[in-house]
């Protein structure tokens, strides 16, 4: 074979396999433009102006965020580190800080968010094996679908950062890095806790495969235990903040399905359950999910993928959570469609664009939820709104339930001069 032969094979084989990874590329800058462009549809919401920036400006100038009204932003410290961290980016390059150039900030790193995340979920897949459809519609999902812009650029939810994280621990599980797994995976917890209870899933999950030792265990708790644990105990405030919120707080509007025994016996028959009366049902049911989690997951956490086995913990943390808003679902939807089971994800991502879809149209009308809950169309819609959230969590669960049944193995993809001929069958 001739050198001129060598070396037009050669720049045939790398042009194709260029041309396998640019249909993304068009795919992430469509959905920059779009979300940037919707971005600037609306100011942010009442969360983002009316609490978190309230609760940053605190921390920003030195006090506690804590102390003072705890139902705005209460969330764990990294959550408001980590924005406060992004705020100040472009007021150090600038020399400069107002309010406005924060809200921007802030409302333009989550458009790079969503961005990056739609990358991480594609280059998962590609590694997974998966069709080149599949690898291309489910970032595409990410983008475009509208609900995801509701609860992220419409109205303004930091919740996409932490979800950032568990997107990098599930590729660096991938790629057999235990250790740096863990420790984003601890961080996505300290963020926010949606993900606590995929601690003690991956311990077990680990230990079942025979990776488990002091590393890897302590990458998975040391993070946690220093960023939530201890200023639990240590900063004032800080736990009638993020714990007192979820056991205290009696919102007739949150998503919860235990909000229905809070105010439908009382619609109905005229009794009142008290808010401790509910939190005594909470904490049963809450050992009761969380137990069926790892029970399961001893038994049957050798057929599952450590997406799976995030989307099991969500699910089971979600199901009996007492304060449950729509953005936490990301959490649940972003490592499901890290499975790459498109087809099985349909219904769900149907019910949850139905949903965000109703709710953000009901809140445009006469000033939102608190001005519409004595009206009986609108508490039966609140009502609908928060039996589907229910569905979208039990789904999801379900759904890895049954994907536990069979061990998932991933055929690898033969390729010739760079053009795979023989794909996995998902």
């Amino acid at each position: 074979m001739t050198e001129q032969a060598v070396l037009g094979r050669a720049l045939q084989r790398r042009s194709t396999q260029q041309s396998h990874r640019l249909p993304i590329l068009p795919i992430l800058y469509l959905g920059f433009v779009l979300r940037l462009a919707l971005t600037f549809t609306s100011n942010g919401g009442g969360d983002l102006l009316n609490a978190d920036m309230v609760k940053l400006g605190m921390l920003l100038q030195g006090q506690n965020p804590y102390l003072g009204t705890t139902y705005l932003s209460p969330y764990p410290s990294l959550y408001l580190l980590t924005l406060a961290g992004i705020i100040l980016v472009p007021s150090i390059i600038l020399q400069t800080q107002n309010f406005t150039l924060a809200v921007w900030t802030l409302r333009i790193a989550l458009v790079l968010g969503h961005v990056l995340l739609a990358g991480l979920v594609y280059l998962y897949l590609k590694r997974s094996n998966k069709p080149e459809t599949i690898n291309l519609v489910i970032p595409a999902t990410i983008l475009f679908l509208p609900s995801f812009t509701i609860v992220g650029e419409i109205f303004f939810h930091g919740d996409i950062f932490g979800v950032l994280l568990l997107a990098s621990s599930l590729l660096a599980y991938q790629s057999k890095k235990q250790a740096t797994g863990n420790f984003l995976l601890a961080l996505s917890a300290s963020f926010k806790l949606q993900t606590i209870l995929c601690l003690p899933i991956l311990t077990i999950y680990q230990y079942k495969q025979g990776t488990l030792n002091a590393r890897n265990t302590l990458s998975l708790y040391l993070p946690f235990l220093l960023l939530t644990i201890v200023p639990l105990a240590i900063v004032p405030g800080y736990y009638n903040t993020v714990v007192g919120f979820n056991l205290n707080n009696d919102n007739y509007w949150g998503y919860s399905i235990l909000n229905l025994l809070r105010h439908v016996p009382a619609s109905l028959i005229g009794f009142q359950v008290t808010n401790d009366t509910i939190n005594q049902v909470w904490i049963p049911l809450a050992l009761i999910s969380f137990t069926l989690a790892l029970t399961f997951t001893w038994k049957r956490s050798n057929n599952l993928q450590p997406a799976g086995l995030v989307v099991l913990g969500v699910g089971a943390w979600l199901l009996p959570l007492r304060q449950l808003q729509l953005h936490y679902m990301l959490w649940l939807i972003i490592p499901l469609l890290f499975t790459g089971k498109l087809r099985q994800t349909i219904p769900i991502l149907a019910i949850f664009e139905v949903l965000n879809d109703y709710t953000a149209y009901l809140y445009t009308l006469n000033g939102g939820w608190n001005t519409l809950t004595n009206d009986l169309y609108y508490s039966s819609s609140l009502v609908l709104a928060q039996m589907l959230t229910t569905l979208i969590v039990g789904l999801s669960t379900i759904m890895i339930l049954r994907t536990s049944h069979r061990v998932d193995i991933e055929i690898p993809r033969i390729v010739h001069h760079g053009v795979p001929i023989l794909d996995s069958p998902h």
